[in-house]
């Protein structure tokens, strides 16, 4: 959550309150969320950035989660991509980059 405050405190410095700011760190970290939403930061709202990704993790659910267009679960989208891949196995970036795709044609449908 350092770099979040640190930037939302530059931009509060030159007055500039944009609607959104993406960052590349801060969002999945640490305490990050419950400093939004349980200790008033309200400033931490309006940023933006990736979530870590596991695929072998689906916290606080008895059953995986399954991809709304993709219709499968974390753990069966690295297996495919194993398989498609000669058993490369896929970083979260690989993830990142499927998720943003199926989001655009989900919408898109």
């Amino acid at each position: 959550s350092g770099t979040a405050k640190m930037t939302i405190k530059a931009l509060e410095a030159i007055d500039w309150t944009p609607l959104a700011v993406a960052t590349t760190s801060s969002v999945g970290v640490g305490t990050y969320g419950q400093e939004v939403n349980e200790d008033g930061f309200w400033q931490g709202e309006h940023i933006i950035g990736p979530a870590f990704w596991y695929h072998t993790v689906d916290e606080g659910s008895d059953e995986p989660t399954r991809g709304e267009f993709s219709h499968m679960t974390s753990e069966e989208f690295f297996t495919r991509y194993q398989e498609a891949y000669s058993n490369e196995a896929v970083s979260y970036v690989g993830a990142a980059a499927f998720a943003g795709l199926a989001s655009l044609s989900k919408a898109i449908e």
